[in-house]
């Protein structure tokens, strides 16, 4: 059937705001995997045991991104072959996909003050208790290559080695990737000169940089729920359509109007 008018409109904003809702999936997904696979988040998600976590989180959005886009394929199939049933179950993958964003972020908010405890209480375990430590010999070079490039020194400040395992025999020293500098044995009396040392902790460094990726995430999220509430007005908009459009037909009684044959 062929909607004529604003039915025939809706039909194709429907279509091109799938289309939107599909590209949106894949920036999820193209995301999520950026995420998974980005060598400098990698490094540090790797420094502490625990907060190999961070990854669930990626899993989850491309999973998210994956739905995202078989919704959007549902939903465009469902405009251009006018039918209701697909529509229907178009606008009910969007309430609930809506539903678990708004409760997901709902819960983020709530929770978002715990990363930054996390990461703290991480490091300062990684630093007084796992540094230079036989059975911790990969996290003691990742936590090296991590002070260098966030270019910070221990966990709140540097001053946390004093008070460190390793800083029990290296008195007043700092380790050499807490210096602008790399030379061998700059770290020598580093809590005592602090010239040309890294002064600032690694915790707020690294939570910085997670709230830089989270803000990513939140950007896309809400541009994916603008056009979640689109699609869901557009569906029921081009369902009622539809429906009014087939009840209107006008019902053929040719069959019924024709004289009764004439038996000879």
């Amino acid at each position: 059937m062929v909607l004529e008018g604003s039915a025939t409109c809706l039909k194709y904003l429907l279509f091109a705001f799938n289309f939107m809702f599909w590209l949106s999936g894949c920036a999820i997904l193209g995301v999520a995997i950026w995420l998974r696979i980005d060598v400098q988040t990698m490094q540090y998600v790797r420094v502490g045991e625990d907060l190999e976590t961070f990854y669930i989180g990626t899993y989850v959005l491309i999973a998210a991104g994956a739905l995202v886009m078989l919704v959007g394929f549902l939903g465009c199939c469902g405009a251009i072959m006018e039918s209701p049933w697909l529509l229907a179950s178009f606008f009910a993958f969007l309430v609930l996909i809506f539903s678990a964003e708004v409760g997901g972020g709902a819960w983020a908010y709530l929770h978002r003050s715990k990363l930054e405890d996390y990461v703290r209480e991480e490091f300062q375990l990684i630093v007084q208790t796992r540094y230079n430590q036989d059975s911790y010999e990969t996290t003691t070079k990742l936590w090296d290559q991590l002070q260098i490039s966030l270019r910070c020194c221990g966990g709140e400040d540097m001053t946390d080695w004093n008070l460190s395992f390793w800083g029990s025999y290296h008195p007043r020293d700092v380790p050499d990737s807490c210096c602008v500098r790399q030379e061998r044995r700059c770290g020598r009396f580093g809590l005592t000169k602090k010239i040309g040392m890294f002064r600032q902790g690694c915790s707020s460094k690294m939570v910085t940089f997670f709230s830089s990726r989270l803000l990513i995430i939140v950007c896309v999220g809400l541009g994916v729920a603008i056009l979640q509430l689109m699609g869901m007005v557009f569906s029921l908009m081009f369902c009622c359509a539809l429906r009014g459009r087939r009840g209107s037909e006008p019902i053929d009684n040719d069959s019924n109007s024709k004289p009764p044959a004439v038996v000879v």
